[in-house]
């Protein structure tokens, strides 16, 4: 893995952590309402996005056929407005949704955790120990998200999921750091011999 990679990777990944510990701390501070409140903001995202999409084709200086805007429009405004009224009764089901989520959001890591593994970080197997906590985490909510008052602990769950992920992502910073270390000597090493055979 050459340098620049590494550094974007790095990049990535801190700007993941920073999100994963934001979200995975409101998660557990608001766990009695936090994920009604998700509910409620992905149905102002629907409408908004129907709204948005409708006024971009008003913009529009060549029209076309203007049934596709007014379907979009109407199918996001109708879905924000249901999920927004009915956010309350819909948490068991997307607690479900978001245990599928948090299981795949850990297999997602995976290839962040080969990608350093392949580059030679030696405690790559942390991030594999953290990227199972993830997916148990998930089974875990999968498994209770349908039974009554598990919500709150469904929340709590999550925010620790998010958390557990940004523990991963800052192993994988340290291990791409320590494997930028050990790429920079080896070019050091080769510019010395270079000048040396000179």
């Amino acid at each position: 893995m050459d340098l620049e990679k590494l550094k974007g990777l790095r990049r990535n990944l801190l700007l993941l952590s920073m999100v994963e510990l934001i979200c995975g701390m409101f998660m557990i501070v608001m766990n009695d309402r936090s994920i009604e409140i998700l509910i409620v903001v992905l149905g102002v995202t629907a409408a908004s996005y129907g709204i948005v999409n409708f006024f971009a084709w008003l913009i529009k200086k060549e029209k076309d056929n203007p049934a596709p805007a007014v379907i979009i429009m109407l199918l996001g405004i109708i879905a924000g407005a249901l999920l927004i009224v009915f956010a309350k009764r819909v948490t068991a089901f997307f607690t479900l949704i978001a245990g599928i989520l948090a299981g795949v959001f850990g297999v997602i890591k995976i290839p962040n955790m080969a990608s350093i593994k392949k580059a030679g970080f030696e405690k790559w197997w942390i991030i594999l120990l953290l990227i199972l906590a993830i997916v148990g985490v998930g089974i875990i909510i999968g498994l209770n998200a349908l039974n009554d008052g598990f919500v709150p602990t469904a929340s709590i769950l999550l925010g620790v999921s998010l958390i557990l992920g940004c523990a991963a992502d800052i192993f994988a910073m340290a291990g791409t750091s320590s494997v930028q270390k050990e790429l920079l000597a080896i070019e050091k090493e080769v510019d010395v011999e270079g000048e040396e055979k000179r």
